[in-house]
């Protein structure tokens, strides 16, 4: 009967413990990321291509062989004031999960103290009045939480998902400025090959000024023809100065994101060797794992539902164990002898009866920024299969273009060239042979400006394929393999 009654006792108890063992379980499983999407199977646009397709990779530039690409592409990541600027933030949000990951670990703590009393001799009752006392003291204390609902580990949890959303937007950052240098040094260079151009047109231009006065001279020419090329001639000097401005604006750019003055960036004309790469633009189901900021939303959701289980946790107690001894004594000649000796030992459970409502206004507030955090991550995924699609587009038109403007540089300078025959022939008037001179320099210059308009689609391609990054995989997540110093 005594048995009966004993584990009639412990049934409930047992219940109790089982039901906080399968709550805790609950409540330490990891944070939710976004829920699965559904996406396409293959991107609708298609860049044309002559040859084999490469993969992006995390030193894409390299793909235009320029090397001075290549050397100022290496400055950003260490010179740069905004990468050293989120560099710093995202070692605040290691330290900050650092930190969290450390409060699930017991607090030890020693005391070491002595001092000096003196209590009055008019307070009537006390023991030690009007006696001076010294009281030396040496203790050892530690407090440990457990964590049976799994509070301290959803903390964690949630610190170490911002972490890793800020070391997704420092890569975000990263590929944001590689690109800008890729396309203002793309763009310089071909302004370069502009200004390669205008000079050759402007030297055909001075000399057939005078050859023009010559003949004005001996009456063979006429005024007008002389006013027509000297008007050709001022007007490629104006373009050739605006060339001069747009590539001071690009240099000082270039500059700054290299962190230096413009003036340690000199930067001297060279004709554009680079070359235009073909990328494997790969399915849409990619850009989850290869674009930063895709990433960077993802840990954000997960983020967010750490949090809303924190809130959701608010109804649960805690538990504090806490231990404390050492020795304490009047004398120190005695401080360490046994009947010195102190301690203390005791659980603390701590649970909320009545708030005024805060616990579920802040779990209403946690469920919101999940749904918040939810369909900004859909946003970002729709925004970069779209961009994708932009990239390949503009690239797909831009191929078609080209082979018809290319076209039309071959026919404008057959056009120059038999207007030149004609006019020296007599069979023309002066004016055909300016007219089709400005046609074969308009023609080369807008084939430039359709190169110069392909690089930049391939570099924001890159870009928005996410730049070779890759999201790094659970093992990489860890404290001491994410987390170099």
């Amino acid at each position: 009967m005594k048995r009966t009654k004993v584990a009639a006792r412990k049934i409930p108890a047992l219940l109790g413990i089982t039901a906080m063992a399968l709550l805790a379980a609950c409540a330490s499983a990891p944070p939710e990321g976004p829920a699965p999407m559904t996406l396409p199977s293959a991107f609708v646009e298609t860049a044309p291509t002559d040859g084999v397709s490469e993969q992006v990779r995390p030193d894409w530039w390299r793909a235009f062989g320029d090397p001075t690409l290549d050397a100022l592409e290496a400055q950003v990541a260490t010179s740069n004031a905004d990468m050293a600027r989120a560099l710093a933030q995202l070692r605040r949000a290691r330290a900050d999960a650092d930190l969290q990951r450390a409060g699930a670990a017991p607090q030890v703590s020693a005391n070491v103290g002595t001092s000096r009393a003196h209590t009055s001799a008019n307070v009537v009752g006390r023991a030690l009045a009007g006696r001076t006392v010294d009281d030396h003291v040496a203790s050892l204390g530690a407090s440990w939480e457990p964590d049976l609902f799994g509070r301290v580990a959803a903390q964690a949890a949630a610190s170490n998902s911002d972490a890793e959303a800020e070391g997704a937007d420092v890569a975000s950052l990263q590929l944001a400025l590689q690109a800008d240098l890729a396309k203002d040094y793309l763009t310089l260079r071909s302004i370069d090959a502009e200004r390669v151009l205008l000079a050759s047109s402007l030297a055909d231009l001075q000399e057939l000024l005078d050859v023009t006065r010559w003949r004005l001279a001996d009456g063979t020419a006429s005024e007008l023809e002389v006013a027509l090329t000297q008007r050709d001639l001022e007007a490629l000097q104006a373009r050739s100065i605006d060339l001069d401005t747009q590539r001071a604006a690009l240099r000082h750019a270039l500059a700054t994101l290299t962190g230096q003055p413009a003036a340690s960036l000199p930067l001297a004309p060279a004709a554009g060797t680079a070359t235009l790469p073909e990328l494997a633009a790969g399915i849409p189901s990619d850009l989850l794992r290869r674009r930063p900021d895709v990433a960077a939303a993802a840990q954000r959701v997960a983020a967010a539902n750490a949090r809303a289980g924190i809130a959701r946790l608010a109804w649960f107690p805690s538990l504090v164990l806490s231990i404390a001894g050492g020795v304490e004594s009047t004398a120190s000649s005695s401080l360490l002898s046994l009947p010195s000796r102190a301690w203390s030992l005791g659980p603390q459970w701590a649970l909320p009866l009545f708030d005024g409502g805060q616990r579920k206004a802040a779990l209403l507030g946690a469920e919101a920024d999940v749904d918040a955090a939810s369909a900004a991550y859909r946003g970002k995924v729709i925004k970069a299969i779209n961009e994708v699609e932009d990239q390949l587009a503009t690239l797909s038109t831009l191929r078609r273009e080209d082979i018809h403007q290319a076209q039309a540089v071959q026919w404008s300078l057959r056009a120059q060239e038999v207007a030149d025959i004609r006019y020296h022939t007599g069979a023309s008037a002066y004016a055909d042979l300016l007219l089709a001179r400005r046609a074969s320099l308009s023609a080369q210059r807008d084939e430039l400006l359709l190169k110069r308009h392909q690089f930049v689609a391939t570099v924001d391609l890159v870009r928005a394929l996410g730049g070779g990054w890759q999201a790094p995989t659970p093992t990489e997540l860890t404290p001491k393999a994410r987390m170099p110093r």
